[in-house]
């Protein structure tokens, strides 16, 4: 699988089709496939991916079509469609509710919820990221830790199936 995907790179295509190209390839070949390809991309070379292993593919993609019952879902780009999904944030404290004073009063489209001494927030990373940035003039001991994971491309498949 490696010798193939090398050989079909070496030549440098402007345009490349590949079905499940990481199936098979262990996490060092993921990497060094995902390399090639953002060289490529970086070079002008156009990519049309499909596969299941959607994270692999969420640093590389730039324009994303969801096909779901023989449709299109959705046709994006996916810088601006990742800001507007839903990311998380997860944050231990021993004190959530001291946590919660620190955060003051949450942007409009988040939503937190608190178990034990765990908070979760939900809502788009530019939001997440202001929290973050208010929890980093908080007193020391406030957070124990932090967690924040964006939308990723299995997000937007899920999302758009919903």
């Amino acid at each position: 699988r490696r010798l193939t995907l090398a050989a079909v790179m070496h030549r440098r295509p402007e345009l490349l089709v590949l079905d499940e190209p990481t199936n098979g390839l262990d996490p060092d070949g993921v990497a060094a496939f995902l390399d090639v390809c953002a060289t490529a991309t970086s070079e002008g070379a156009t990519m049309l991916i499909t596969g299941q292993d959607l994270a692999a593919f969420d640093a590389l993609a730039q324009d994303t079509l969801v096909l779901r019952n023989g449709g299109i879902t959705a046709h994006e780009n996916w810088s601006a469609q990742r800001l507007a999904m839903p990311s998380s944030l997860r944050l231990r404290s021993a004190r959530p509710e001291v946590l919660l004073v620190h955060l003051g009063e949450l942007p409009a489209g988040v939503s937190a919820r608190t178990e034990d001494e765990v908070v979760h927030l939900s809502g788009a990373l530019p939001d997440l990221q202001v929290l973050v940035t208010r929890l980093a003039a908080s007193p020391p001991g406030v957070v124990s830790e932090m967690s924040l994971r964006p939308a990723g491309l299995t997000d937007l498949y899920q999302f758009e199936g919903s």
